[in-house]
């Protein structure tokens, strides 16, 4: 291994030195920079044999590719990719780099501050809260425990709070959207649940804070979701759980459960789904065709512009073929938009490397109604 690293071009061993000694020690580095050295040359769009094989060895994948950015990854196949990429896609650089960021980040102290010393529902009042006001932005949220004002105005600390806290402001923000009437308890699934379905429980109560009062039983489905035996409360545990906020853990492909199971939700959630992907659409089909056919309203995250217009596509698609939903449209109780609570973190995109995606990016809240005269949406 060392003798073959000896052998390589003075660029390419920069790149592995850089990589190995100042990355790789941080954890979640290691799979970050073995996706990005498997990536398309994100300028010329070159994609080598041995970068596709799984069973390669990594120091063989970077020996073939050039660093850049200001973090050094390996986004190029040569350091002539590698000096245009400088000069002609800078922003596109700095989202990369930010990933970088984020991973180093996340080790620090202070990432451990934010969560067990800033973010404590001790911090902030119910009173904070009116029923008239409606948060806008990250910062706005952060605000409402009155951190220091370095917190503020630390970027990376506001894309690890987003990214923790997305699928519950997300879902907080188009509530309304959701709720047809007023219910005491608000019956919800989300539907091909990966990501949250593994979040902790604390970060559902939230729901609590921002609508005081209101019960919300939610089913968590999907084959995804993992299989855990029913916990046996305690005097404890019963002290600490909202009650307020019942959480179902329920593993399987939706369609294929059965309803008694599931019972009939008030309005479901898609964090993400990708049904429009075309790797995915053939797959989502006869869920969606389930969801859809209940005619409650539909909240749909998607991970960019690219990945919602292609959802929705796939849902007017639906609509329009199939016989069941003859004489009915689908309707937007939300237009598609960008979500003002989208993790702003950014993720690599393997189909498409010149635009890094984030987790909640756009939202949409759809309904299958019987077409009348009325086509209106509301926003």
């Amino acid at each position: 291994m060392l003798k073959r690293l000896l052998l390589r071009p003075p660029v390419l061993l920069g790149a592995v030195r850089s990589i190995s000694a100042r990355k790789l020690g941080v954890p979640g580095a290691q799979s970050l920079v073995g996706a990005v050295a498997r990536l398309p040359c994100l300028q010329c769009g070159l994609q080598t044999a041995l970068s596709l094989s799984r069973s390669a060895d990594m120091s063989d994948v970077l020996a073939e590719r050039s660093d850049c950015s200001k973090t050094r990854l390996p986004l190029a196949c040569s350091k002539e990719c590698a000096e245009t990429l400088e000069k002609t896609k800078p922003e596109v650089l700095a989202l990369y780099d930010s990933m970088v960021e984020d991973v180093d980040y996340s080790a620090t102290p202070e990432a451990s501050q934010l969560f067990t010393q800033v973010l404590q529902s001790s911090r902030r009042e119910s009173s904070d809260w009116g029923g008239d006001h409606h948060l806008t932005s990250w910062t706005d949220y952060l605000k409402l425990y009155k951190p220091d004002e370095r917190w503020l105005e630390d970027a990376k600390a506001l894309r690890l709070l987003s990214s923790a806290y997305s699928y519950v402001l997300t879902l907080s923000r188009f509530l309304p959207e959701l709720m047809l009437a007023e219910k005491a308890k608000f019956e919800l699934h989300v539907v091909g649940a990966r990501a949250e379905a593994m979040m902790p429980r604390y970060l559902w109560d939230e729901l609590s804070f921002f609508h005081p009062g209101q019960q919300f039983a939610i089913k968590l489905v999907g084959d995804h979701v993992p299989v855990m035996s029913a916990r046996k409360k305690t005097s404890t545990t019963r002290e600490n759980e909202n009650e307020f906020v019942e959480l179902q853990l329920i593993n399987g492909l939706y369609h294929k459960i059965e309803t008694r199971k599931l019972g009939t939700p008030d309005a479901f959630v898609l964090y993400n789904p990708g049904i429009g992907h075309p790797h995915l659409r053939e797959s989502w089909e006869p869920t969606i065709q389930a969801v859809l056919a209940s005619c409650k309203p539909v909240l749909i995250t998607s991970f960019s512009l690219e990945d919602q217009q292609r959802d929705i596509v796939a849902l007017q698609d639906l609509v329009t073929k199939s016989p069941i939903f003859n004489r009915h449209e689908l309707r937007f109780r939300c237009r598609a938009k960008q979500n003002s609570f989208r993790s702003l973190k950014y993720q690599v995109d393997p189909a498409n490397v010149g635009t890094p995606i984030q987790t909640n990016n756009r939202v949409m809240v759809v309904q299958l109604a019987p077409i009348t005269g009325d086509n209106s949406s509301t926003s």
